[in-house]
């Protein structure tokens, strides 16, 4: 007989207080997607956010500090065919965040965030200053050019 093995994975909604973590049971076995489409329903209601959108954000402590991403605007969890236990072990090591989309919170005027076009993936987003000069991208194209350099994508002045 074949058991279905499952872990406890936490969840935690932006800037909430540390009280409001969930835990949801979680198969290894799953897929993302089968992750994204299992897990959603569940953390709406656990959320109560029924009349949002919401992203899945994986927590990323070591990568975030390294890199200085805000944790809470690092780049939302994507469809894939990749299997849970291939990227973050057998025991899900990981926690991630719950972030509604398109959705102002207060923390972020203190972070000097603004909701505006990235002028590198060109879509209405949250942007924020990540180099020595005053041009703004969002942390999705942060992520991906810093694997490349550390400049500007507008003026090439380095990361701070």
């Amino acid at each position: 007989m074949m058991s279905i093995q499952s872990n406890s994975v936490s969840f935690k909604e932006v800037w909430a207080p540390n009280t409001n973590i969930k835990i949801v049971r979680v198969n290894p076995h799953w897929t993302v997607q089968q992750f994204i489409w299992s897990v959603k329903p569940v953390l709406k209601i656990m959320f109560k956010l029924e009349n949002y959108e919401f992203d899945i954000v994986p927590m990323n402590q070591m990568y975030n500090a390294l890199h200085h991403i805000i944790p809470e605007l690092a780049p939302a969890l994507e469809e894939s065919n990749q299997h849970l236990r291939n990227i973050w072990g057998q025991n899900l090591n990981v926690m991630f965040y719950v972030r509604k989309q398109n959705h102002l919170y207060p923390e972020l005027l203190l972070l000097n965030v603004s909701q505006h076009e990235c002028p590198v993936c060109m879509n209405n987003t949250l942007v924020r200053c990540h180099y020595s000069c005053v041009h703004k991208c969002c942390e999705q194209c942060y992520c991906t050019i810093i694997q490349f350099n550390n400049c500007c994508p507008e003026c090439r002045a380095t990361s701070r």
